[in-house]
This record gives C-alpha cells, structure tokens and sequence, in this order.
C-alpha cells in the first residue's frame, strides 16, 4: 500500500510539472516575453498573463521555490535581471511596471505590488474594485529582501541594501542601506 502512495505521488508531481513546462512554453511563445531557458520554477509556481502584456523579461538563472505567483497584467512589464531568487510563497502582481536588479533574494512570503485600488471620498468612501492608481517599482542590484516584506507603489531599492524580515516599504530607499522593522519584545516573568 505504501509503495502505491509513493508511486501515486510521484506520477502527480511528474504530470504537474509537465502542465507546468507546457504552461511556460506557451508564455514564451508570446510577443513581448523572453524567459531565459536557464528560468527554474518550484512546485505550484504560477505566471498568470491578463491581456497582452507590454513585456516580460526573466534573464538567465532566475530561481523561484514553492507556491511562487507572478501576476501581469495587460500592458505591464515585467523584468528581472540574471542570478534572482524568490524563496518559497513570494508573489509579484505587475498592472504598470516592476523591475528587479541582478543577483537579488527574495525571503519566504515577500509581496510587491505596483498598484492601488483606487477610491473615492466625496460621497463617503467607495473604494473602486476594478479601478487601479499605478507607479514603478524598482528593486536594485544584489538587494537581500527579508521573509514577509510588502513592497507597494512607487518605491525605488536602491542597489546593495538590505531589507529586514517584516517590513513594510512604502518610500524609497538609497542604495547602501540596510532597513529593519524595530519592534520591541517583551519578556515578563510570571
């Protein structure tokens, strides 16, 4: 019974990630896409396309583990530079522009999104379901992002920084910093 598990587990991984080969080459396929051969995706890694995008660029030896999510949208770019490593659960979700510099890391869980929902005020608050405000994100060369960061709009990493686990970036940083979330532990004894 065992060894039937075993076997059963291994034609399921071998079946998805063949979907998941097919699924790529169908997106390399596309105008405007250039994922390097080299590009290596963990188990449920998804890149999800809406319309025609204006351009998706993976250089050579980008590394994304588990349960990784790309998400572009229909005129948006896309583009990471050679040597970047997304650890297990990141996701990127690109309406306008996100750029990544070579030989960058990414922790378990980082998040970066290129855009708001948009809302409005004059009438009380509505906030726009299908209606999106947007700026660039950029990230530099050789940055270490840390496990849980959320990066949103219109932020620029600077190269060689450091970004500690948990933060959450939401103004530029220069190139040559380090950036941690200070936050307190309190230890009382009983």
């Amino acid at each position: 019974m065992h060894f039937i598990r075993l076997w059963i587990s291994k034609l399921f991984r071998l079946v998805l990630r063949q979907l998941q080969k097919n699924e790529m080459n169908i997106l390399r396929s596309k105008p405007n896409v250039f994922i390097h051969h080299s590009f290596r995706a963990g188990d449920h890694f998804k890149f999800v396309t809406k319309g025609k995008v204006a351009a998706i660029q993976l250089a050579q030896k980008v590394t994304c583990r588990r349960f990784c999510t790309f998400l572009v949208y229909k005129n948006a770019s896309l583009k990471v530079g050679p040597g970047v490593f997304f650890n297990n659960g990141c996701s990127i979700n690109c309406l306008h522009l996100i750029e990544i510099g070579d030989q960058s890391i990414f922790g378990e869980n980082v998040r970066i999104y290129d855009h708001n929902h948009a809302y409005n005020t004059s009438n009380g608050l509505k906030v726009e379901g299908d209606k999106y405000t947007t700026a660039p994100v950029q990230i530099g060369k050789n940055c270490w992002i840390g496990s849980n960061v959320i990066i949103l709009k219109g932020v620029t990493i600077g190269d060689n920084v450091i970004v500690g686990a948990n933060c959450l970036i939401h103004d530029s940083i220069a190139s040559n910093s380090i950036v941690m979330h200070e936050e307190r532990l309190i230890i009382r004894s009983l």
